[in-house]
């Protein structure tokens, strides 16, 4: 008698409050995004800065969105890789070249001064021109397969050989190559322009381009697409355009060529008039001569602890 009682109960409850019931159990869980920057190739001057960007581009998505987005910075690609595959990043801003080797699905293209590219510089101690470094030692940022490819097809247009420079200082961020410059624990190291002074200024490199890298419900999705368009922000990348396949294209064909060199023709005999040195800062005759920008005493400073993002 008991146990029927407890079900005609339940039978009650069930049926004074049916669309209360159903309502609830279609509540989606409530969670922060989380919009990650992983682009090793923007300058930050350590890794605080490049975790208040994060946080600032988080911040200001989230207004123009109404939505509530959380902002982490990552200093390597494991710990990126890793918290995209336990589904603890939705969107974030990475190098052109990352998108393009990882397959993010790209969602708006990053711009600066109103423009989608910028030109990176060669910065060098004690060197006047390319030729001077070669056998010397290039501090290179490591992104992944593609980073010779970039290097010498891309940045250099293949007029130095493959094994110009003696051995390649690898590091995690260009904050980190320049500092191996400033040391003089390297030579050489490219930059975007404005981060520092060069002898030799490359065609334009595509920015950094803002992707999804996880599950999003579809209205969140469509918010952040028509959203991100509108954030401004103050650091290497400004603000976002709509993405252009195009304009990743040259980037994309330089990364998966083997390097060859230019042969037997002089270095930078053909694309000298195309692509200028660029103006030292300081007298010719002193060195260094590029000006590098203050970097953080520590090069390898970690990232902070992940309940401080």
């Amino acid at each position: 008698m008991r146990a029927a009682a407890l079900l005609a109960a339940g039978l009650v409850a069930a049926l004074a409050f049916p669309r209360e019931s159903a309502a609830q159990a279609d509540l989606p869980v409530v969670e922060p995004l989380t919009v990650g920057v992983y682009a090793p190739l923007m300058y930050f001057p350590n890794s605080l800065a490049r975790s208040q960007y994060a946080q600032a581009f988080a911040e200001r998505l989230g207004r123009v969105t109404g939505r509530e987005f959380r902002g982490r910075a990552f200093a390597t690609e494991g710990e990126f890789q890793n918290q995209i595959k336990a589904g603890q990043v939705h969107f974030a801003l990475v190098d052109a070249q990352h998108q393009i080797e990882r397959g993010f699905a790209p969602i708006a293209q990053g711009v600066a001064g109103g423009r989608p590219a910028r030109s990176m510089v060669l910065v060098a101690r004690g060197a006047q021109s390319v030729a001077d470094l070669e056998g010397k030692r290039l501090a290179r940022v490591r992104l992944g397969r593609g980073d010779r490819g970039f290097v010498f097809n891309f940045l250099l247009q293949n007029q130095v050989d493959p094994d110009f420079f003696a051995d390649d200082r690898a590091t995690r961020d260009v904050q980190g190559a320049l500092s191996l410059v400033k040391l003089g624990k390297a030579d050489a190291a490219f930059a975007y322009e404005g981060a520092a002074d060069g002898i030799f200024r490359s065609r334009a490199v595509p920015l950094p381009v803002f992707v999804r890298t996880g599950d999003v419900a579809p209205d969140a999705l469509a918010a952040v697409k028509s959203g991100v368009l509108g954030v401004n922000l103050d650091g290497p990348v400004q603000g976002f355009s709509g993405f252009s396949a195009e304009l990743l294209r040259p980037l994309a064909a330089a990364l998966k060529s083997a390097p060859r060199g230019p042969g037997n023709r002089p270095v930078f005999a053909r694309t000298e008039a195309a692509l200028p040195a660029v103006p030292a800062a300081l007298d010719p005759g002193a060195a260094p001569t590029a000006a590098l920008p203050p970097v953080a005493d520590d090069i390898e400073v970690l990232p902070p602890p992940a309940d401080l993002y």
